[in-house]
């Protein structure tokens, strides 16, 4: 409905892929928008498999990629477009993310992401010192976020991406069933020589987490994606490496310093 209030002058077609294993919002689109393609996944592959099915059935030169729980503004798909349209070089432009309030997610956009960036980004130390410089310069927090901006790697919650591009990087790597997506995205895209960027002008309500339950499995699906990015990248033992290193809490790891000390007294007393 919010695409359709938006005032959208390029042309353009909604395509809704059902990976429910339940078709539950069949009925309801037919009912309510009719113009919408309704594409009925036959098994639930996560979120790269289902953008990838879409992708399959889309007509257009350029694929802008949507999550469910998010409100488009007036202009922001125009916005994307123009900014994308006849120029070489661009590998993905987003829209910049608003809360429900209606301001910017301070957080969107990163870095790319290896071993050494996660043990400060994603473990406890960030939660401990959240002004890390490492963390900094991975969020871009120094970035002027009013005019259109470069990142290593862009979120794709509402995002335009080339269908040429997008068929030549093979698509989404259906092994993340959800998360990391992105990262490894950017990763194929930067190999290509392509730049992404974000579009302050081009804004989206997104309310985070809405079409995802937020349960243990939910962070299971967190850590497997994770793993699993770390695996491709940089092989088995740096992701086990680094998988049990983001796992700990300060607790855990005052116990290894601890049993590390008392270890080297020893050796040393010896």
């Amino acid at each position: 409905a919010s695409i359709k209030k938006s005032n959208t002058e390029t042309p353009y077609e909604i395509i809704v892929v059902d990976n429910d294993e339940e078709k539950k919002i069949f009925k309801e689109i037919r009912t309510r928008y009719p113009y919408v393609r309704y594409i009925p996944n036959s098994i639930n592959n996560g979120w790269g498999g289902g953008v990838n099915l879409g992708a399959k059935h889309a007509k257009g030169e350029y694929i802008y990629l949507l999550n469910p729980d998010t409100i488009i503004k007036n202009g922001a798909i125009d916005k994307l477009f123009h900014f994308m349209k006849g120029k070489s070089g661009i590998g993905v432009v987003s829209s910049t993310l608003l809360n429900r309030e209606g301001k910017i997610y301070p957080l969107q956009g990163t870095k790319f992401l290896d071993p050494f960036v996660a043990l400060f980004v994603y473990s406890f130390i960030n939660k401990i010192f959240p002004q890390n410089i490492i963390s900094r310069m991975f969020w871009l927090q120094d970035v002027d976020r009013t005019i259109p901006y470069r990142v290593d790697v862009a979120p794709l919650s509402a995002s335009l991406i080339k269908r040429e591009l997008f068929n030549k990087i093979g698509g989404f790597d259906e092994n993340f069933f959800l998360y990391f997506e992105e990262y490894d995205l950017a990763n194929k895209i930067a190999k290509l020589g392509y730049e992404n960027y974000i579009i302050p002008r081009s804004s989206v309500v997104h309310i985070w987490g809405a079409s995802a339950n937020k349960t243990e499995k939910t962070q299971e699906f967190v850590k497997e994606s994770r793993n699993y990015y770390f695996t491709k990248y940089y092989g088995k033992q740096v992701a086990l490496f680094v998988e049990f290193l983001l796992r700990l809490d300060r607790k855990a790891l005052l116990f290894i310093i601890i049993t590390f000390i008392i270890f080297i007294l020893g050796v040393i007393l010896v």
